[in-house]
């Protein structure tokens, strides 16, 4: 046996185990998602099941509450996400600037990402509840009332848009200093030389050479929009009625509250489908400086 096939057992031997993961953890559960979808199958009947054909999906394009939840999905992955961004961008520069008043409080801005979203919910839950929360108190302070943001509509969506900015700012803040932090500081000296101004520096200097961590900031937030399961079960519940339910809280609710497995594996499949097609020009703005050079 010759030693360049010995290095590439090797190789593959190392590889072998993550790629034994990769298939059972996620490739046979997309693939059994995947059939499922084309039968009947129900939780409360697991043994009696038959081929259904493409009926599961003729149904979901017919079916009002999964549009419903589409659009509250596209909220939770658009406000959220923009305010992160800027908010996150802001404190980064902030930190790499080196104002001393941001930087002492830098053990803070890491705490909300690092709590689990369940603890994240529960906490904005009981600061949020009418009478009892920590918001009431601190308005009871000055006289005032807190008004009862999870029991309407507009509140409880804005009260999850909150929470969502609160939990993920710290991810994004994190991701795009370390960035800041990469870049070649001749550059910045040059623009100085110029008599550029600091605005101008941000513009036409920081802003351009940090676009591709900006955009993998971008591509990981809206994928982890979709996953939002953990603070809508805890604050809201998907309420009030089904104000808040986003598109995988429904397909929780119709797999395990109705028993509907195939019409839930449908909907998670719409939901993969879906998040491809909107992730899909960021992972193009990516590769195409790549495939150029």
């Amino acid at each position: 046996m010759g030693r360049l096939t010995r290095d590439r057992l090797s190789q593959i031997a190392m590889v072998a185990p993550l790629g034994a993961a990769l298939l059972l953890l996620t490739i046979l559960p997309l693939v059994f998602a995947v059939a499922v979808s084309f039968t009947d199958l129900r939780l409360n009947r697991l043994a009696r099941w038959n081929w259904a054909g493409f009926d599961q999906y003729l149904r979901l394009a017919s079916d009002e509450r999964w549009w419903t939840s589409v659009g509250h999905g596209l909220v939770y992955i658009v406000v959220p996400t923009a305010l992160q961004m800027v908010i996150g961008l802001v404190l980064a520069l902030l930190l790499h600037a080196g104002i001393r008043a941001v930087g002492v409080l830098r053990p803070l801005f890491i705490l909300p990402m690092v709590l689990p979203p369940v603890v994240v919910g529960v906490l904005w839950k009981a600061f949020l509840l009418p009478d009892l929360g920590g918001l009431d108190y601190f308005m009871s302070l000055f006289g005032l009332r807190a008004p009862g943001f999870l029991e309407t509509a507009e509140g409880a969506m804005g009260a999850l848009i909150v929470t969502l900015t609160w939990e993920w700012t710290p991810f994004v803040m994190l991701l795009l200093l370390a960035g800041l932090e990469s870049l070649p500081q001749d550059v910045f000296d040059a623009a100085h030389i110029d008599g550029a101004k600091s605005w101008q520096v941000l513009r036409y200097v920081t802003l351009p050479m940090l676009m591709p961590t900006i955009l993998v900031v971008l591509l990981f937030r809206i994928i982890e929009s979709t996953k939002v399961f953990p603070v809508i079960f805890t604050i809201t519940g998907g309420g009030p009625g089904n104000a808040t339910e986003n598109m995988d809280f429904y397909a929780y609710l119709t797999g395990f509250r109705y028993f509907d497995l195939a019409y839930s594996a449908a909907l998670l499949v719409a939901i993969l489908l879906m998040m491809a097609v909107i992730c899909a020009p960021l992972y193009r703005a990516l590769v195409r400086p790549q495939l150029q050079t």
